[in-house]
C-alpha cells in the first residue's frame, strides 16, 4: 500500500489506533483504505516516490480530507470470513482484530472519521522518518510474498516436467544399454559358428565328368592376413607332445591373427576380428583330431600342423561342432601331406577364405565339398586318410603327379564317388579289394602307377561303372570272368601289363562297349567267336600278346570299327574275305603274325589311314607300310608311322 498510494504504515497505524480507541468493535475493510489511498494520490499528483518528503506531502492531504461524520451503523453491513489472502491488502486486512470484523461503516461515516484521525499528528520527523523506512521494509517483503504465492503453481509445474524428462531420460539409456548387451551376446555367437554362415558365397555345386579336363579356379584371391603381437593372459597351453607352430612374438605375446577384408558372404565377411587362444576350445580340437587322425596328429605331422593352424591361425576359429570343421582340417591336412607348399598353385590354403574358394575345390549348394581335382599341380607325397573324410565327395582328381605309396583301402568310405582319377603317379601297392563297395563309381583311373597284384575278382560289384583304365601298370594274373558282368561298361582298358590266360568269353557280353585295348599282355588262346558280335566295338586292341589260331569269318560283324590292332601275335592263316565289310576302318595292322595269302579286294577299296602288313607274306597292293621292313626302316633311321 505504501508503494502504491504513497501512504505511509506508520500513518495507517496510528489511525488505526484512534479509530479503535473511539469506536471500538469497528473494522475497517482494505477496501476502505484502498479508496482512502487513492483519494490521496488524486490530491499529491501521482505516484509516490521513494522518498521522505513525498511521505510528508501524503500526510498533509489526508489532513485535508472533509471532516467525518459519525459512523451510520444502520447502514452497516456482515463481514463474512474473507477467504485466503492472496494480496498486500487483504494481509492488512487480516491484521485487524477479530472483533473489529463485524460491522463495515458506509462511506460518509468513514470521511467523518478520518477527519477525527487526522487532527492528531506526530511532530518528530526523527521518529516518522524511522517508522517510514519500517513500514518500506514490510512492503516490500509482502510483495515478495505475493509474488512467490503467485508463482509457486509454474514453479511446481516446471519441477514435475523436469523429473519427467530425467525419468524418461534414465529409461533410454537402460534399454540402450540392454540392446548393446543382446547385440553383442548375439554377435559373439555368430562368430563361434561362423562355419555355419559363409555368407557370399554362390553356393552352385558343380562336379566333374570324365572328359572334363578345366581347372577348377576360385572366384576370388584369398585375402592376406597381418598380424601383430600383444601379451596375452589367455596363452594356450599345450602338452609337451605337442609340436608348436610358429606363433609366439619376439617380446613374449601371443600372435593375435586379423582378418583384412575376405570376401566371403555375409556368411562370413568379417574384418579386423581378433582371436584369442581359447584352452578349452583347443583341447575340444585336439580330441577331435585325435579321432580322425589318430595319434599322429599328436606328434611332428603334417596332421599336427592342420591342426595348430585350425587352433591359432585359422581367422574363422571353427569349433569342432560347426559343419564345416571336418573338411576344413582335412583339406589342410591334404595340403601339408602333399608339400602344398610348393604346389604349382596353392591359391587360398592357409588364408581367411571359405575352403569352397580354395584352388581345385568344389561345393555343393550347401558348401561341402564335392569335387577335388588338383591334376598336374606337382603335389608330392603319400595319400592322407584324411582324404576320406569328404563323405559328399563325388570327384577326385590327382593326376599327373609323384604321388607314392598306396591306395588307402578304405576308400569305400568315400560312398558317392563317382570319378577317381589317380592316374600318372608312382602310386604301388595292389588295387584296394573295398573299391569294390563304391557302387556308384562310375570312372576308375590308376594308369601310368606301379599297381601290382590281380584285379579284384568281386569287381562284377561295380554295376555303376562305365571307364576303367588301368594301363601300364604291374598287374599279373587273368582277367577276371565276373568282369563281364559290369554291362555299362563303355571302356576296358588293361594294356601294358603283365595279364596271362586267355581273353573271356564273357567280354562279348558287353554289348555297349566301344574300346577295348589289351595289347601288351601275354595273353594266349584263340580270339572268341563270339568277341566279333560287339557291334558297338570301335576300337580293338590285341597286339603284342601270343594269341593264335585263324580269324573268324564272323570279323565282318564288326561294322562300326574304326581300329584293328592284331599285330606282334601267333595269328595264322588268311584273311577273310567278310573283313571287307568294315567300311569305316581308319588303321589296321596285322604285321607280325603267320597270315598269309592276298589282301581282299573290298578291304583295298576303303581309303586306310594306316595299313600294315607283311609284304613278304601277304600280298598287299593297298598297305601303306610292310611290317617286315621296319625293322630296317628304323636302322636307316627312316621314320616310322607312329600307330
Amino acid at each position: 500500500l505504501e508503494r502504491a498510494h504513497g501512504v505511509s504504515k506508520a500513518s495507517l497505524t496510528r489511525m488505526l489506533t484512534t479509530e479503535r480507541s473511539r469506536v471500538p468493535n469497528v473494522a475497517f475493510e482494505s477496501d476502505r483504505f484502498r479508496q482512502q489511498s487513492n483519494h490521496v494520490r488524486r490530491g499529491n499528483g501521482g505516484p509516490r516516490q521513494p522518498s521522505l518528503s513525498n511521505a510528508m506531502a501524503a500526510r498533509k492531504s489526508v489532513r485535508n480530507l472533509p471532516p467525518a461524520k459519525p459512523p451510520n451503523t444502520s447502514r452497516a453491513i456482515v463481514v463474512a470470513d474473507s477467504p485466503k489472502p492472496n494480496s498486500a491488502s487483504q494481509i492488512i486486512g487480516n491484521m485487524i482484530p477479530a472483533s473489529m470484523k463485524k460491522i463495515v461503516p458506509t462511506t460518509e461515516g468513514n470521511n467523518d472519521r478520518m477527519n477525527a484521525i487526522t487532527e492528531e499528528e506526530d511532530d518528530d520527523s526523527d521518529e516518522e522518518f524511522s517508522r517510514y523506512r519500517a513500514a518500506e521494509r514490510s512492503t516490500r517483503k509482502l510483495a515478495t510474498l505475493d509474488s512467490e504465492r503467485a508463482g509457486g503453481t509454474d514453479s511446481l509445474k516446471e519441477d514435475d516436467d523436469g523429473a519427467l524428462c530425467r525419468k524418461l531420460l534414465w529409461l533410454w539409456l537402460l534399454l540402450l544399454g540392454l540392446a548393446l548387451l543382446v547385440g553383442g551376446f548375439v554377435l559373439t555367437i555368430f562368430l563361434r559358428g561362423g562355419g555355419d554362415r559363409a555368407d557370399g558365397l554362390t553356393g552352385k555345386g558343380k562336379n566333374l565328368s570324365p572328359n572334363d579336363d578345366s581347372d577348377h579356379k576360385p572366384t576370388f584371391s584369398p585375402t592376406k592376413l597381418r598380424i601383430r603381437t600383444e601379451k596375452s593372459d589367455d596363452e594356450l597351453e599345450e602338452n609337451d607332445s605337442l609340436t608348436q607352430p610358429q606363433t609366439e612374438a619376439p617380446n613374449g605375446g601371443s600372435i593375435q591373427v586379423f582378418e583384412t577384408g575376405s570376401k566371403l558372404p555375409a556368411s562370413s565377411q568379417q574384418s579386423n576380428k581378433r582371436y584369442s587362444s581359447n584352452t578349452a576350445r583347443n583341447e575340444d580340437i585336439k580330441q577331435h583330431v585325435v579321432l580322425i587322425s589318430g595319434d599322429v596328429a599328436l606328434q611332428d605331422s603334417p596332421q599336427n600342423k592342420a591342426m595348430m593352424w585350425i587352433m591359432n591361425e585359422d581367422t574363422l576359429q571353427l569349433e569342432t561342432k560347426s559343419r564345416n570343421f571336418v573338411q576344413r582340417y582335412a583339406l589342410m591336412a591334404v595340403y601339408h601331406s602333399l608339400n602344398g607348399p610348393y604346389w604349382e598353385n596353392n591359391e587360398g590354403y592357409g588364408g581367411d577364405g571359405h575352403e569352397c574358394t580354395w584352388h581345385g575345390v568344389a561345393c555343393s549348394s550347401s558348401f561341402e565339398v564335392t569335387s577335388l581335382s588338383l591334376k598336374n599341380n606337382t603335389l608330392t607325397g603319400t595319400l592322407p586318410n584324411e582324404l576320406l573324410e569328404f563323405t559328399s565327395l563325388t570327384s577326385i582328381d590327382l593326376s599327373s603327379n609323384m604321388l607314392f605309396g598306396t591306395i588307402p583301402e578304405d576308400i569305400s568310405r568315400l560312398g558317392v564317388l563317382e570319378f577317381l582319377f589317380l592316374n600318372n603317379n608312382h602310386l604301388h601297392g595292389t588295387i584296394p579289394t573295398r573299391i569294390v563297395s563304391v557302387s556308384t563309381l562310375k570312372t576308375l583311373h590308376l594308369s601310368e602307377n606301379n599297381l601290382k597284384g590281380s584285379i579284384p575278382e568281386s569287381i562284377h560289384n561295380l554295376q555303376g561303372l562305365e571307364n576303367l583304365w588301368i594301363v601300364d601298370n604291374e598287374l599279373t594274373g587273368e582277367i577276371p570272368i565276373s568282369i563281364g558282368s559290369l554291362r555299362n561298361l563303355k571302356k576296358l582298358e588293361l594294356s601294358g601289363n603283365s595279364l596271362s590266360g586267355t581273353i573271356p568269353v564273357t567280354l562279348s557280353w558287353l554289348i555297349n562297349l566301344v574300346t577295348l585295348n589289351l595289347s601288351g599282355n601275354k595273353l594266349t588262346g584263340p580270339l572268341p567267336e563270339k568277341l566279333w558280335s560287339l557291334t558297338q566295338l570301335r576300337e580293338l586292341w590285341l597286339s603284342y600278346n601270343s594269341l593264335e589260331g585263324e580269324l573268324s569269318t564272323q570279323i565282318g560283324g564288326m561294322v562300326n570299327l574304326l581300329v584293328l590292332g592284331l599285330d606282334h601275335n601267333n595269328l595264322s592263316g588268311t584273311l577273310p574275305w567278310d573283313i571287307g565289310r568294315m567300311e569305316m576302318l581308319k588303321l589296321i595292322m596285322i604285321s607280325g603274325n603267320d597270315l598269309y595269302g592276298g589282301v581282299p579286294m573290298s578291304l583295298c577299296s576303303i581309303r586306310f589311314e594306316l595299313f600294315a602288313a607283311d609284304c613278304k607274306k601277304v600280298a598287299c597292293s593297298c598297305c601303306t607300310i610292310c611290317g617286315d621292313d621296319i625293322p630296317e626302316m628304323e636302322r636307316s633311321g627312316e621314320k616310322v608311322p607312329d600307330v
